[in-house]
C-alpha cells in the first residue's frame, strides 16, 4: 500500500508539473512511469505456475535444548527471474528461532535454492514447525501472488513433540538412598531366611554391586572370592519402591494493566504465565525423570503420581523404556492453579492409603514430593503421610537470585529431607 501511494503521488506531481510548466521531458517521465507498472505486472504474473517448491518439515520427538531443521527447496522453472519472494516460517511458542522467521529473496532464471531454517527447543510441548506462507511480489511491490493457495497445509508443516530433558544424577547421592530401608528394623538372620523361602534352593545368579544397592544385601563370601562386590540379580526388586509425587499446583503471576486509579479499578487484572513459572515447571518434571531414571539404573522401581483430568494417576517405572514413555506424557502435561485443586486432592493421600491396605507387610514407605509451591495445604498433606508411616522428602524448585543460585540447600528434619533446588541449576550437579 505504501508503494502504491508513493507511485500515485509521483504520477500526480509529474502530471501537474507538465500541465502548469510544460516540457516534453516531463511527459516522457510520466509515460515511463506508466510503462514501468505494466512491465512489472507482465514480468511477474507468468511466474505463478512456474515455481516449484517442496518442504521437509519432520514430525519427530526432540529433547529440550535440541535443534530441529526445516528445509525449503525452491526451483524457478521459468526463464524470467523472480523479483521478490517473501517466505514466512511458523512461529512456535515452545521453540526459539535462531534467525528471523521472515525471509525475502530473489531467484534467477531456472535457478534452484534450498533454505534451511532451524528451531531451538526451548520448552516442552507439542507444536507445529514449517512454512506458513510463500508469496511472490512484483518489481514495484504493488501486488503479490500466494504460491501456497489451495495447497494441502499438512505438507507445509510437521508436528514436533519436545520432551523434557533427561539428566543423569549421582546414584550415591542422598536422594537416591533408600531412606525407608534405613528406618525399618533390620534383622540379617530374618532377611536371609525370608530370601531362602522366597527364592527357593540355591543356584540363583549374581551380578556386580551397583551404587544404590543396600549394603546388607551383598553376598560377602562370594564377593571375597570374586574380589568385587556381588549381589543377587533379583535383589534390586526387593528394594522398596520410591513413590514420586508431582505437586500439580503452581502460583501464576498476576499482572494488572498500568494506568490511573480509575482504569485499574474497572479493568480486571490479566493472568499470565511468567517465564519463571514455565522454567519451574520444566525443572520439576526433569527432576522427577532424573530420580526415576536413577531407580532404574539401580535395578529398582518407582511409582510416579501425577494429577490430571481431576484425578490422581499412577505410572510405574520398571525399565528404561518406561522413562521414554513418561517423557511423552510430561511433554503435554499441564500444571494447574492452586484454587483449581480441592484441598483433599492436593496429594494422593487416599490412593496411597488404598495401596497400604492392599499391602500385607507394610512397614513404612518413602515419598518424594516435587513442588514449586510450598504452602500450608502441602505441609498438611505431608503431615498426613508422616502419620501413616511415610518418610517424606521434599524437592522444592525456586527462583533463587542470591549467591545460592548454584547450590542446593538441604534441610534435614525428623519427618524427611527438604531440598531447595535453584530454578536455573543443572540437575546433574544438584543431587
Amino acid at each position: 500500500m505504501r508503494n502504491f501511494i508513493v507511485y500515485i503521488t509521483m504520477g500526480v506531481v509529474l502530471y501537474l508539473y507538465s500541465y502548469f510548466l510544460g516540457g516534453d521531458n516531463t511527459m516522457l517521465m510520466l509515460y515511463m512511469l506508466i510503462f514501468a507498472l505494466l512491465t512489472s505486472i507482465i514480468l511477474t504474473i507468468p511466474l505463478k505456475g512456474r515455481i516449484e517448491f517442496s518442504i521437509d518439515a519432520p514430525t519427530v520427538e526432540v529433547e529440550k535444548d535440541g535443534v530441529v531443521k526445516v528445509n525449503l527447496h525452491i526451483h524457478n522453472k521459468s526463464i524470467l527471474p523472480v523479483p521478490f519472494m517473501d517466505i514466512s516460517f511458523i512461529k512456535s511458542h515452545n521453540f526459539s528461532n535462531l534467525s528471523s522467521t521472515d525471509i525475502r529473496l530473489s531467484l534467477g532464471s531456472r535457478m534452484k535454492k534450498t533454505i534451511s531454517f532451524e528451531y531451538f527447543a526451548l520448552t516442552r510441548g507439542v507444536s507445529k514447525i514449517g512454512v506458513e506462507s510463500i508469496f511472490i511480489k512484483d518489481y514495484l511491490g504493488f501486488f503479490r501472488i500466494n504460491l501456497t493457495k489451495g495447497m494441502d497445509l499438512s505438507k507445509m508443516w510437521g508436528e514436533v513433540t519436545v520432551i523434557p530433558r533427561l539428566y543423569s544424577i549421582n546414584l550415591n547421592s542422598k536422594i537416591m538412598q533408600n531412606t525407608s530401608l534405613a528406618l525399618m528394623p533390620e534383622d540379617n538372620s530374618m532377611t536371609t531366611n525370608n530370601m531362602v523361602i522366597t527364592n527357593g534352593e540355591p543356584g540363583y545368579e549374581f551380578r556386580e554391586y551397583v551404587p544404590g544397592d543396600p549394603l546388607h544385601k551383598i553376598h560377602w563370601k562370594l564377593s571375597a572370592k570374586k574380589e568385587t562386590l556381588m549381589v543377587r540379580k533379583d535383589e534390586g526388586r526387593s528394594i522398596p519402591k520410591k513413590c514420586l509425587i508431582i505437586d500439580p499446583c503452581l502460583v501464576k503471576v498476576v499482572e494488572s494493566e498500568k494506568g490511573n486509579f480509575i482504569s485499574r479499578l474497572f479493568n480486571r487484572p490479566k493472568i499470565q504465565q511468567s517465564d519463571d513459572t514455565i522454567f519451574i515447571e520444566e525443572k520439576i518434571l526433569e527432576a522427577v525423570l532424573a530420580v526415576a531414571h536413577g531407580t532404574v539404573s539401580t535395578n529398582s522401581e518407582s511409582d510416579i503420581w501425577f494429577y490430571e483430568d481431576g484425578q490422581w494417576k499412577l505410572f510405574s517405572v520398571r525399565e528404561k523404556k518406561n522413562i521414554g514413555e513418561m517423557q511423552n506424557v510430561f511433554a503435554a502435561y499441564n500444571f494447574v492453579e492452586n484454587k483449581d485443586v480441592p484441598g483433599d486432592l492436593r496429594m494422593p493421600v487416599r490412593n496411597l492409603m488404598e495401596q497400604k491396605k492392599n499391602s500385607r507387610n507394610f512397614g513404612g514407605g518413602e515419598v518424594i514430593i516435587f513442588t514449586g509451591l510450598v504452602d500450608d495445604k502441602l505441609m498438611e498433606a505431608v503431615g498426613q503421610l508422616n502419620f501413616n508411616k511415610y518418610y517424606v522428602n521434599l524437592v522444592a524448585v525456586k527462583n533463587i537470585e542470591n549467591d545460592n543460585k548454584n547450590r542446593v540447600k538441604i534441610d534435614q528434619t525428623d519427618q524427611g529431607t527438604i531440598y531447595e533446588v535453584p530454578m536455573g541449576m543443572d540437575l546433574s550437579e544438584a543431587f
